[in-house]
C-alpha cells in the first residue's frame, strides 16, 4: 500500500520553495498518494500542480488573524484523508499544521527550514512567526529537514533542536541537462561587452540595486568596457517596479545614453526561454543577503556558466571563496567583479568546470529524492 503524504503549503506563487515543493511532488507522484493544503489561493503554479497525481486544497486563507481558522480547516482534512506523513514548508504552515495535527494518529510529522534570516524590514508579525515556531519546533516535528547547512547553523542558533534536522539539497531543473554555458569569458581574456544576470524575484534582500551599484563602479573603473545587465524573476518585467526603481538612477541614465550599459527587463519567465536566458549570460552574481539553498546560481552553475555570490546561504557549498564576496556591500561586489575579470581563461574554465560537476553530483534527482524517502520513514 503507498505511503499518504499531505504537503502544507502557504502558497503555489511562484518562489523558489514553491517550484522545489512542484518537482518533489512530480517525483513522487508514482510512488506516494498525494495531498497538496495551499492555505491561500489557487493562483500561480497552480495548473502546474494539478497535472500532477495528487488532490489540491485550496483554504482561500491569507489574512493572518484567520490563523484558527486556518488550523480547523486542516485539521478537518488530516481526519478526512489519514495521512501516514504530513510534511509542512514554512513557519506558518509549519504551525498551522503542527497544531492542527495534535492528538491524531499521524506517523510522522516533518517540517522544512528554508532561509537563513529574515529580510531586513521584516513586518512584527513575521518575527513573532518565526519566534512561535521556534517554540514549537523542539515539542511537535519528528523529524525537520534543511535545505543547506547554512539554514541548519541558523535555525540551531535560535533555538530549534539540532538533533531533529536533517539537510538535503534542492532539486536541480531538468533543463540544466540540456544546456551549456556560451560565456565569452570562458574563450576571451578581457572581453569588451558582456551579459551579466540576475535571476530572483524583486524584493528586498535580493541584491537587484546593489548589483546596479556595482556595476556603476565596475564601468567607471573600465571605460574600454560595456555591459547588459539582465533581470529576470517575479516583479522584475519592463515597466514594473524594478525598472523604475533602476532607471532612475542619474549615474545609469548617462551610462545608458552613452551606450556603455544596457538593461534587459525579462520579468517572470519559464521553459525554454529560462533555458535561452541561462545560455546568453556571460556571468550569473548572485547578490541576494538572505538565501539558503540558491537555486538561480545553482542552475548557473550546473551548465557552466561563471558565477559570482555574496556570502549568503549554501554559496560557499557552490563555489570557491575566489567567486564570493568578503561580505554583502556593493563595494565588495566591484571588488569580486574586479578581480573575476582579470582571471585568465583557463583559471575561468577550470573553476567552472569543477564547481559544475560538483552540483550535478550532489543534486543529482535519484540522490535527493533518495534522501527524502528515507527522511519519510517511520521508525
Amino acid at each position: 500500500m503507498q505511503k499518504k503524504i499531505i504537503f502544507i503549503i502557504p502558497s503555489v506563487r511562484h518562489g523558489g520553495t514553491e517550484l522545489f515543493l512542484l518537482r518533489l511532488c512530480s517525483s513522487i507522484s508514482e510512488l506516494c498518494t498525494i495531498r497538496v493544503i495551499v492555505i491561500g489561493k489557487r493562483e500561480g503554479l497552480y495548473r502546474k500542480f494539478e497535472k500532477i497525481n495528487l488532490k489540491m486544497y485550496y483554504l482561500d486563507i491569507e489574512k493572518k488573524y484567520l490563523f484558527l481558522k486556518a488550523i480547523i480547516r486542516v485539521r478537518s482534512i488530516f481526519i478526512k484523508e489519514k495521512p501516514d506523513v504530513i510534511h509542512s514548508f514554512l513557519y506558518i504552515s509549519d504551525i498551522i499544521s503542527g497544531i492542527a495535527s495534535l492528538g491524531l494518529r499521524i506517523k510522522l510529522r516533518v517540517w522544512s527550514l528554508r532561509g537563513t534570516k529574515l529580510s531586513k524590514g521584516t513586518h512584527l508579525h513575521k518575527l513573532l512567526i518565526q519566534g512561535f515556531a521556534v517554540l514549537l519546533a523542539r515539542l511537535i516535528p519528528d523529524t525537520i529537514i534543511a535545505c543547506s547547512n547554512q539554514a541548519l547553523d541558523f535555525h540551531v542558533k535560535i533555538g530549534y533542536p539540532r538533533k531533529k534536522i536533517k539537510v538535503i539539497w534542492n532539486f536541480l531543473s531538468s533543463w540544466v541537462y540540456e544546456v551549456s554555458s556560451t560565456s565569452i569569458f570562458l574563450t576571451k581574456q578581457n572581453p569588451h561587452t558582456f551579459k551579466i544576470g540576475i535571476a530572483a524575484r524583486y524584493e528586498e534582500g535580493k541584491g537587484h540595486l546593489a548589483l546596479i551599484d556595482c556595476v556603476l563602479k565596475f564601468l567607471e573603473n573600465h571605460l574600454n568596457v560595456n555591459l547588459i545587465v539582465k533581470f529576470a524573476g517575479k516583479n522584475c518585467g519592463p515597466g514594473g517596479k524594478l525598472s523604475s526603481d533602476i532607471l532612475g538612477n542619474f549615474s545609469l541614465q548617462e551610462l545608458i545614453k552613452k551606450k556603455r550599459v544596457s538593461i534587459e527587463f525579462s520579468g517572470l519567465i519559464d521553459g525554454a526561454k529560462l533555458k535561452d536566458w541561462y545560455r546568453d549570460i556571460d556571468l550569473y552574481f548572485m547578490a541576494s543577503s538572505t538565501e539558503a539553498f540558491p537555486n538561480s546560481l545553482a542552475e548557473a552553475i550546473a551548465i557552466g556558466t561563471p558565477a559570482l555570490a555574496n556570502p549568503a546561504g549554501a554559496a560557499s557549498d557552490f563555489l570557491p571563496k575566489s567567486r564570493i564576496s568578503s561580505n554583502k556591500t556593493s563595494e565588495e561586489m566591484y571588488l569580486l567583479l574586479k578581480r573575476f575579470y582579470g582571471e585568465s581563461v583557463p583559471n575561468r574554465t577550470k573553476i567552472s568546470q569543477n564547481y559544475k560537476k560538483k552540483i550535478i553530483h550532489s543534486c543529482r534527482n535519484n540522490l535527493i529524492l533518495d534522501k527524502y524517502l528515507a527522511a519519510w520513514e517511520v521508525k
